[in-house]
């Protein structure tokens, strides 16, 4: 028999995949499971964003002594970050838990997302220097495109790789409805950099980060893809995480 402190695993090796049978002593895995498969069911169906939202702040609430609930937490600010209404609703509930899970990996990409959705709205270009193609520190150059969408990637980003390639293929029609893309990658400058860019033919305007006040981290972005959608003056349109994601908010790409 198991001890109180003791989690067994019973599980089997098949086609070179580990296979996990049962799980003793962790009702944590198997809530999780359960969990997933709950939040999944949502989406084989026609999205319901009132459903999904009221579901996943209950789970938050359920969890709310638990650091399970910054998962959840992640999930709902996906569905949410052009909704301020609905980030203000999980800030309501996360001020139940105040700081006590600080100490756990998620929490401040949670809470500085919460805040940062609440309260950035503009960014303005011309406080921000990046470095160009041959390593040149420039202001960012804007045309006269009526929106800008701003893709953050780097080159081990395998997804961010593969949207590239849609990038390249709506890029003409992007700018034919007024919209130019900027390519902001987080990579050191090296030949690797530029010859991915040359050798693909992506020739929109790409830049590197600066290290000192970096668009980037106004706005908290933490993992990548990830694009802001702004007016040409500046002001944030939508956050996405895929490009995908930036031609279905696009009524003419439909």
């Amino acid at each position: 028999m198991a001890s109180p402190w003791q989690c067994i695993i019973h599980a089997q090796v098949a086609a070179k995949t580990l296979l996990i049978d049962t799980v003793i002593n962790s009702p944590a895995y198997y809530y999780a499971i359960k969990f997933n498969n709950d939040y999944t069911n949502f989406f084989k169906t026609k999205r319901d964003t009132i459903k999904i939202n009221k579901f996943l702040l209950e789970r938050v609430k359920e969890n709310i002594d638990n650091p399970f609930s910054l998962w959840v937490c992640f999930l709902y600010l996906n569905l949410n970050q052009n909704r301020k209404e609905y980030v203000y609703d999980l800030k309501k509930v996360l001020a139940q838990q105040g700081s006590k899970f600080s100490w756990f990996r998620l929490y401040p990409g949670v809470i500085e997302r919460v805040n940062n959705i609440l309260s950035v709205d503009r960014i303005a270009f011309s406080d921000f220097k990046l470095f160009d193609k041959r390593n040149r520190k420039v202001s960012l150059t804007l045309g006269n495109a009526d929106y800008y969408v701003l893709d953050f990637w780097f080159l081990a980003c395998a997804p961010c790789r593969q949207d590239h390639k849609m990038i390249k293929e709506k890029k003409e029609l992007l700018e034919k409805n007024g919209i130019q893309i900027i390519s902001i990658s987080s990579d050191k400058y090296s030949q690797e950099w530029k010859d991915y860019l040359v050798k693909n033919g992506y020739d929109w305007p790409n830049y590197l980060q600066s290290k000192i006040k970096n668009i980037a981290d106004i706005l908290n972005v933490t993992y990548c893809p990830y694009y802001v959608v702004l007016k040409k003056d500046g002001y944030i349109v939508g956050r996405y995480n895929s490009f995908d994601q930036v031609l279905n908010s696009l009524s003419f790409t439909k």
